[in-house]
């Protein structure tokens, strides 16, 4: 029997009149993959696609002059479309056909702007859904550009950050499916405008478009970006679910986080936990920049922990999974590199050391 381990399922290969069929064996039994298991190996398998272009993209890009004004854009397209589960990639096709792209790059010439007002100057990139316009904010290009210029490499650093910026909005245009009766944008995981506390994803949308940029083009700074804690827990939570390949079909497909949290019911059975820990992330996500005390996050990082320790209990090599995690787990040290105040995240040291009791637990208990 020919089989590969991956993510630490062990997946078996057969031919069946030269067509390749890949199933899991699970409790000394072979059994078919699911939707999302399918997804995820056909992924792992066309992993190298990206290096060419599908056809149907390069007449896209062909056609739409705004892909053709700046360099490398087909590049950023072509990752992207190879992230994107197959059967939400029309929505991605139809978007391209009439996106409108200006990144104002002639804003360097600007008259200079004082550092003081940095922190006042919004995002650099911003994705509009009603308009399919991706428009960079003149005066935060100004300021990415004169950072350049106290670094090493001015030229490289302005270039990456700009390029990290547009891949992060054309993965918000990726994901974005606009109602023009309705005036309702899906984006991700969010639904808005809405009253549904369930619908409201927008820190998890974030923290996903983020960790997916920063994948495609790795950020200038050790702290990537403002969603840096929400790309940590996103990375907590594909550890757990054992990859990206779920979080993709909520995000590209706008399935919101009830299928995360009918995965994260399989573990504990606890329906209500797993909803209010998406709930919960939204609201951290609303009030983190406040900088005022809160136990909010801690409650947050523990509750995936205690995730954690459920996997853990069925889980055959906890070692990877151990590593995996470990490197998301957010501590007061990281607290710190954001420029926010560790004291006001409350029992943040103790759902750190909470892991390391887990890792402890099992460690031990696997070498034994």
């Amino acid at each position: 029997m020919k089989y590969f381990t991956y993510h630490g399922i062990k997946y078996i290969i057969t031919y069946d009149n030269k067509k390749l069929i890949i199933s899991k064996f699970e409790n000394n039994k072979v059994i078919s993959l699911n939707e999302a298991e399918k997804i995820k190996i056909h992924n792992l398998l066309h992993r190298y696609k990206y290096i060419y272009n599908s056809a149907y993209l390069n007449e896209i890009i062909a056609s739409n002059p705004e892909l053709n004004k700046y360099n490398n854009v087909d590049i950023l397209l072509n990752w992207i479309e190879s992230i994107i589960p197959g059967i939400y990639r029309e929505n991605f096709y139809k978007k391209l056909k009439t996106l409108k792209i200006d990144l104002n790059l002639d804003a360097i010439n600007m008259p200079e702007i004082p550092n003081e007002r940095y922190k006042e100057i919004g995002a650099t990139g911003n994705y509009n859904a009603k308009d399919n316009t991706i428009i960079f904010n003149r005066e935060a290009v100004k300021v990415v550009y004169q950072i350049a210029h106290i670094t090493k490499n001015p030229e490289d650093y302005f270039t990456r950050d700009l390029i990290h910026t547009l891949v992060h909005e054309l993965l918000h245009m990726a994901s974005a499916n606009y109602d023009h009766d309705k005036n309702i944008s899906l984006t991700g995981f969010d639904k808005y405008p809405s009253e549904n506390i369930a619908e409201k994803n927008r820190g998890l949308t974030e923290g996903f478009t983020e960790l997916l940029a920063s994948i495609a083009i790795p950020s200038n700074h050790e702290i990537a970006s403002g969603y840096f804690i929400e790309e940590c827990l996103i990375l907590q939570l594909i550890a757990l679910l054992g990859g990206d390949e779920l979080l993709k079909i909520c995000y590209f497909g706008n399935k919101g986080t009830r299928p995360l949290e009918a995965k994260l019911e399989q573990i504990d059975g606890d329906q209500a936990k797993s909803f209010a820990l998406f709930r919960d992330i939204e609201i951290y996500y609303c009030i983190e920049n406040d900088n005022e005390p809160q136990n909010l996050f801690a409650h947050i990082q523990s509750s995936l922990l205690d995730y954690l320790d459920e996997v853990l209990e069925h889980f055959p090599n906890p070692e990877d999974l151990l590593n995996a995690y470990e490197p998301a787990i957010i501590t007061p040290e990281k607290i710190k590199l954001m420029d926010k105040n560790p004291d006001n995240y409350i029992d943040l040291e103790e759902s750190v050391a909470k892991f390391y009791h887990i890792k402890d637990k099992y460690m031990k208990k696997y070498r034994t």
